[in-house]
């Protein structure tokens, strides 16, 4: 079911993570980030629904690869995971490829933690584009543009992310 050697240079991305760094300006780094990034059958349909919102370009992208999950896998997160078509999907095939998997929403994101999956989500991922210098903002500025965009921070986790691309985007 699982592939035994991890390609944690994969990304599968369910849309919530998408969009948010659409609205940012960041998606064409995603490239730069990973070797491969996948898009599952359910995720590239809900974001082709909102014509000319956030994501909606996405899946016209060449460098995204469109792949469902195999039936057997994705019946089985089906099963376990009581979450969106495009979660559930895009954990489904993250799990097959033994991918990393950009999810937000917290049953999803729970699910395969509990799994032992290679998780990430909105904030893991503008963290990763400030650590290697591809934002072309501050953290803060970014970090103010997704709580203005209506991403749900606290408090606590506005201060540990800023805090981490603040120190990441610092070295080197």
């Amino acid at each position: 079911m699982r592939s035994t050697t991890p390609n944690l240079d994969w990304l599968v991305l369910d849309a919530g993570p998408l969009i948010q760094l659409d609205r940012l300006g960041y998606v064409s780094h995603l490239s730069k980030l990973y070797d491969k990034v996948f898009l599952p059958p359910a995720v590239a349909h809900e974001l082709r629904q909102g014509t000319d919102l956030p994501g909606s370009r996405a899946p016209y992208l060449p460098w995204f690869e469109r792949r469902p999950a195999s039936p057997n896998v994705l019946a089985r997160v089906r099963r376990e995971l009581q979450a969106g078509m495009g979660e559930q999907e895009a954990v489904a095939l993250a799990l097959e490829l033994s991918a990393t998997v950009a999810l937000d929403d917290r049953k999803a994101r729970g699910y395969a933690r509990q799994l032992g999956m290679s998780l990430t989500g909105t904030l893991g991922l503008l963290i990763e584009l400030h650590a290697r210098k591809l934002a072309s903002r501050t953290p803060a500025e970014d970090i103010d543009l997704l709580a203005a965009s209506g991403m749900r921070l606290t408090p606590q986790l506005r201060a540990a992310a800023l805090g981490v691309m603040t120190s990441a985007t610092t070295k080197g």
